[in-house]
């Protein structure tokens, strides 16, 4: 642990790196993180980026104590990017992926007669590979949802609330 500073202790003030890893603070943190998933999530359905379902449920929250208190971390699909940031043109997407893609979508109604009785495996096959070249072809087009719901002020918030924590214990 960091040596606390000498003029805290003169002013009754002790242990406050202990405040920073406190349940108090972690739940301060978990609260926050919990909201964020939730506007991530409504974010991408007012996108319409959230067709299959499986990016927004897969958002999971991880608070992992390190040596200066908690880290927070969101985990989510590896394809997030791709939603964030749009695939540039000469992009090259398996048509297993796109296949994988159509299967997820089909539980909403979508491709749903590519699938019929598992006879058209050949069909979604083909319907995959035209687009995955259309996707290398013209790219895909950019649908924040990360950029746009986490912004600076929702930041400031998180470390307001938890410097108004540890003011609050600290004193007691």
């Amino acid at each position: 642990m960091a040596k606390e500073p000498d003029f805290l202790k003169g002013l009754g003030i002790e242990n406050v790196s202990e405040y920073l890893k406190s349940d108090g603070v972690n739940r301060i943190m978990a609260d926050w993180g919990n909201k964020l998933i939730f506007d991530l999530r409504t974010k991408l359905r007012t996108n319409k980026t959230n067709a299959s379902g499986s990016l927004s449920a897969n958002m999971e929250l991880i608070l992992t104590p390190n040596l200066k208190g908690e880290k927070l971390t969101i985990m989510m699909n590896d394809y997030w990017i791709d939603v964030e940031d749009g695939q540039k043109p000469g992009t090259k997407v398996t048509s297993q992926a796109i296949l994988q893609w159509m299967k997820e979508k089909r539980r909403h109604g979508a491709f749903a007669d590519v699938f019929t009785k598992g006879t058209n495996d050949g069909l979604a096959r083909v319907v995959s590979q035209a687009i995955a070249k259309k996707i290398q072809a013209r790219g895909t087009k950019a649908q924040p949802f990360i950029s746009t719901t986490l912004k600076q002020p929702r930041l400031d918030k998180l470390s307001q609330s938890i410097a108004d924590y540890v003011a609050q214990n600290l004193f007691k």
